[in-house]
Formats: C-alpha cells, sequence, structure tokens
C-alpha cells in the first residue's frame, strides 16, 4: 500500500510541475515519460505493482469467446 502512495505522490509532482529540481530529470522525464506510455513492459510493470506478482496465464477453457465454429453441419 505505502509503494502505491508513494507512485501516486510522485505522479501528483510530475502532473501538476511539482517536480525534480535537477535539471537533468526535468530535461529527461518529458522525453521518456511517453516512450514509457507506450511501452509494452508498462502493462507489466502495472500489473506487478497493483497485484504483486505476475498473472498466471489463463487457461483457454475459462475464455468467454465463442468456440470456432466447425466445418461440417450436423444435422
Amino acid at each position: 500500500m505505502r509503494t502505491l502512495h508513494r507512485l501516486q505522490l510522485g505522479a501528483q509532482r510530475v502532473l501538476l510541475g511539482q517536480g525534480s529540481r535537477n535539471p537533468i530529470v526535468k530535461w529527461l522525464v518529458p522525453r521518456v515519460l511517453p516512450l514509457f506510455l507506450r511501452s509494452p513492459l508498462l502493462p507489466r510493470i502495472q500489473r506487478r505493482i497493483f497485484f504483486g506478482a505476475p498473472l498466471p496465464p489463463l487457461d483457454p477453457a475459462f475464455s468467454f469467446r465463442e468456440p470456432a465454429a466447425s466445418s461440417g453441419a450436423r444435422g
């Protein structure tokens, strides 16, 4: 819970312009953040933060999708 709260406070500082006073960080964050947000790593990091561990793969038997139509019609 503390980790999530720290992340929320950090995001609040960035969004409200109260970021770091370090000029390198001020230059780097606006350039790296958009790349990070489009990265395929973001969902994995979010799951790790919110759930604490990687989610197990979903068994196809529990899928809500319609089964594939068979080529021959039964009658």
